[in-house]
């Protein structure tokens, strides 16, 4: 299985990481072998952008914990 990790930074609520999810989730969608790793810095506004979407291979991780 192959790993991607996206990081990305919320500038403006919701261009900047609603692109980067969407992204993703399209990644996933063409190819179930990968896992991505996603970086973000506003958890709440990333949950918003998933829609409850069942996505077993995309992790979420706050930067703010690292």
């Amino acid at each position: 299985m192959r790993q991607i990790d996206c990081l990305t930074s919320v500038i403006d609520n919701f261009w900047d990481a609603g692109f980067a999810l969407n992204l993703a989730i399209s990644l996933l969608y063409h190819d179930r072998n990968i896992h991505i790793n996603f970086f973000c810095d506003d958890k709440e506004l990333f949950l918003k952008l998933k829609w409850n979407i069942e996505t077993p291979n995309l992790v979420y991780y706050d930067v703010k914990d690292f």
